[in-house]
């Protein structure tokens, strides 16, 4: 009868320990879950930092590009309104030249009025 006493308290410690272990695998498990959880938490987190980084880039990239346009687009006006400017300028001193000839020619040919008016 001890012996019988002495092998069910052996298989109970037994079964108490089996337990024991169990509930520490039980754990290590759980705790590999939750650290894989975290990485891919963490790696979820990187994915969108990095994409946000990623978006901001390409709108700096797409502002710029938009400021270069309006540069050379003000730069274009610029050129047009210097070419109006000339065109002008010369068409002033085209008129001026005309001027100066019709009155060159009336001095020739005695119709200048001011002249006209001194000899009278």
């Amino acid at each position: 009868m001890a012996d019988e006493r002495r092998t069910a308290e052996g298989r109970a410690a037994e079964g108490r320990e089996n337990e024991r272990e169990m509930e520490k695998l039980h754990e290590e498990v759980e705790e590999k879950e939750e650290e894989e959880e975290e990485e891919e938490e963490e790696e979820e987190e990187e994915e969108e930092e990095e994409e946000e980084e990623e978006e901001e880039e390409e709108e700096e990239e797409e502002e710029e590009e938009e400021e270069e346009e309006e540069e050379e687009e003000e730069e274009e006006e610029e050129e047009e309104e210097e070419e109006e400017e000339e065109e002008e300028e010369e068409e002033e001193e085209e008129e001026e030249e005309e001027e100066e000839e019709e009155e060159e020619e009336a001095i020739t040919l005695g119709t200048n009025p001011v002249l006209l008016t001194c000899l009278v």
